[in-house]
């Protein structure tokens, strides 16, 4: 009786119990490349094919399965090892990185400047002549005020730069560099 239970319980484990999660199946296979469901789904979401509606993921398979022939192609060729190719990941990588910390910094309730309706009158007095003729302070208040955030944030983040250099040590060759020296104002890294 024992051996009977304990084989129940371990066919049931085998077979599982419950919804199965289709998810993590292969729904593609190019040669030795596999792509489980939620894989394609994921890339589907990230495509245009999403906003048809209908026969968009038919649609997107093809695609799907042209850019990973054509990925695979370009690794067979060693494409991948180039190094204009590694280069220019980097720099996306920096850049994705930058466009990261920047919008979580600028997010922060310290990053969100008030801008006072007072300095929007300043500024408007001051470039009325020129930016802002013939139209009254309520037409461009939302400009004004859109300048005035974004000039301060850019100070705050300026900022926090600096804030940043003055608790890293920073050397500088500028004769290697090829540089005269620092700018006015900027330390000279030494």
């Amino acid at each position: 009786m024992k051996r009977m239970f304990a084989l129940i319980i371990v066919a049931l484990l085998i077979v599982g119990c419950g919804k199965s999660d289709d998810g993590s199946k292969i729904a593609v296979k190019i040669d030795k490349m596999s792509f489980t469901k939620d894989e394609y789904n994921k890339a589907f979401e990230n495509s245009l094919f999403v906003q048809v509606p209908q026969g968009g993921k038919q649609a997107f398979l093809d695609v799907f399965i042209a850019r990973k022939l054509m990925l695979k192609q370009a690794e067979d060729m060693n494409l991948d090892k180039d190094q204009k190719f590694l280069d220019d990941i980097q720099l996306f990588w920096e850049q994705s990185l930058l466009k990261s910390i920047i919008a979580k910094k600028g997010a922060e309730p310290s990053f969100q400047p008030q801008v006072s309706e007072e300095e929007m009158k300043t500024l408007y007095e001051a470039h009325k002549d020129k930016e802002f003729k013939d139209k009254t302070f309520d037409e461009v208040k939302d400009q004004l005020h859109k300048l005035l955030f974004r000039s301060k944030q850019q100070r705050l983040i300026e900022q926090w730069i600096d804030a940043l250099s003055k608790k890293s040590s920073i050397d500088i060759d500028y004769e290697l560099l090829e540089i005269n020296g620092p700018i006015v104002g900027e330390s000279d890294g030494k």
